[in-house]
């Protein structure tokens, strides 16, 4: 997923911030944080280790909390805010931002955050990757079938997996 979603979204045009790469490369937290309600759209994948992180609970007093708790936190936030619109549904609105949850692994409520359990998902489940990539960009654009096979790789498959969690912005 980490190696092939990335690299699909930046074929068919769209500048992403993926959490990964941008903290890898030691920009500050607060900075990358300061940059999610400037997205938008928000893609959050959904596994049971992301669902772990964000009920991390300290262990001592002064325990620095997971990038993800803090990432996923904001964008919970901003779901109760109203500031989301889920899916195709009221895309012609532009004051709010497209988020969409994805399901890796699990069930809704093992893989991802409460707030995100009644929203429409794009799930991962099966393998197949493609449909997965091409409903996610559909949603994005508007893209037709044909337009989705010049830009989705079409050597994904489900051993280039890393179930680690990742939320692209």
């Amino acid at each position: 997923m980490q190696k092939y979603l990335p690299s699909s979204l930046r074929k068919a045009g769209i500048e992403i911030r993926f959490d990964k790469e941008h903290l890898a490369g030691q920009e500050p937290m607060h900075q990358f944080l300061d940059n999610i309600p400037n997205a938008d759209v928000i893609i959050v994948v959904g596994t049971e280790t992301l669902r772990k992180k964000y009920d991390w609970k300290p262990s001592y007093q002064g325990e620095c909390q997971p990038v993800v708790k803090a990432e996923l936190g904001m964008i919970c936030q901003m779901i109760n805010d109203g500031k989301f619109i889920n899916s195709e549904e009221n895309s012609n609105n532009n004051d709010k931002k497209l988020l969409i949850p994805l399901l890796l692994e699990g069930t809704k409520d093992k893989s991802l955050p409460p707030a995100m359990h009644d929203l429409v998902r794009v799930e991962f489940l099966d393998g197949n990757f493609y449909d997965g990539v091409l409903k996610i960009l559909q949603s994005v654009y508007g893209l037709s079938n044909d337009e989705m096979d010049q830009i989705i790789d079409p050597d994904m498959n489900q051993q280039d997996v890393n179930e680690e969690s990742c939320i692209l912005s």
